[in-house]
């Protein structure tokens, strides 16, 4: 676990050097790492600090390919945003805001290129999701498991050769039809997609009483019993 701590500092290094001087970065790290919490976090837990690491490399790609116009790494970003959706479904509520901050509060793009941008790399999040929960539905106890498997591989490495062209081409369909229409589109398809996922029990094990859960954000009774130990022990 030592080493996925490792790995998680280094993500946020990444990151938060786009916005701050080196110093600054590691006096924040140098503060992370003596900080008992986030030792305890990358200790016990093992999905949480994970997701983290995909989360602040794919935000790295992603201001880096804003800055740089790469087209192949926004859609790299969209690919590894959407493993760390896979990992936890209920991580979208922190990726999604972040991206769509980032995409938008970017200066040096015109409204069409921002939604460009947007359109090349959020369909990857449900993409992913797709993938991931047929690998786990035929993995490995069917016999299509491998040739499925290999067939996703071979469409993330197609679309990722061909990103260019079709950022191109969403570009181009966004100055035809125009800007609001695919709005209203993406609203309505947003919409019917959350209605699927809170109001139909059998689409997906979240179920209805997802955003009802206690413990979606933060589970603070883990983190109390753990201060209240180590409290008790030194009283000792």
């Amino acid at each position: 676990m030592m080493i996925i701590g490792c790995i998680l500092l280094i993500s946020i290094y990444y990151f938060l050097n786009h916005f701050l001087e080196k110093k600054q970065t590691l006096l924040i790290l140098i503060l992370l790492t003596i900080n008992p919490i986030f030792q305890f976090f990358t200790f016990l837990t093992v999905l949480d600090p994970i997701n983290l690491i995909i989360l602040f490399f794919s935000l790295h790609l992603l201001i880096k390919g804003l800055k740089n116009k790469n087209s192949k790494l926004l859609y790299l970003t969209g690919v590894l945003a959407g493993i760390g959706i896979c990992i936890k479904y209920h991580a979208i509520i922190f990726y999604l805001p972040l991206f769509i901050s980032i995409l938008y509060f970017y200066k040096k793009f015109s409204h069409e290129e921002k939604l460009a941008n947007s359109l090349l790399i959020l369909p990857n999040f449900i993409l992913q999701t797709v993938f991931f929960w047929l690998s786990v539905r035929y993995l490995p106890s069917q016999a299509i498991a491998l040739p499925l498997t290999g067939l996703m591989i071979l469409i993330q490495i197609y679309l990722y050769i061909q990103s260019s062209i079709i950022h191109h081409k969403i570009a181009n369909l966004i100055q035809k039809i125009g800007t609001k229409k695919i709005y209203y589109i993406l609203i309505s398809i947003i919409t019917l997609s959350i209605c699927s996922i809170f109001f139909i029990p059998q689409f997906t094990r979240m179920g209805n009483n997802f955003l009802t859960d206690q413990y979606l954000i933060f589970n603070k009774q883990v983190y109390t019993t753990i201060i209240t130990k180590n409290i008790s022990l030194v009283s000792r």
